[in-house]
């Protein structure tokens, strides 16, 4: 039974991806997948680990072992308001509709 509170990460290519079971990554819990995807005309398999609370793929490894990604460290830290706030001097430009003509 997969448990996520997020859909899966969309994979470009995606043919099969099937759940082998639980993981724990970077001390985070996960679900490891086994995936196969086309890449290019090119059948990839790999193993991909993904993070149970937040739906980010924390670990891939290619199932011949010639490469792999992880994260080592993750963490979730609230955003300060500060980056979504307008930048001093910001003024706000209002744009007019230009009419379309009939030709």
């Amino acid at each position: 039974m997969i448990y996520f509170r997020f859909a899966p990460p969309p994979l470009p290519g995606k043919r099969e991806r099937a759940l082998v079971g639980d993981a724990t990554t970077a001390g985070r819990t996960t679900q490891l997948f086994e995936v196969q995807t086309d890449h290019h005309g090119r059948v990839e398999r790999f193993y991909e680990r993904v993070d149970l609370d937040t739906g980010v793929v924390l670990k891939l490894v290619s199932r011949d072992l010639e490469w792999a990604f992880e994260c080592e460290r993750f963490r979730l830290l609230p955003q300060s308001a500060y980056y979504f706030e307008e930048p001093p001097g910001y003024k706000k430009r209002l744009s007019v509709p230009v009419p379309q003509g009939r030709g």
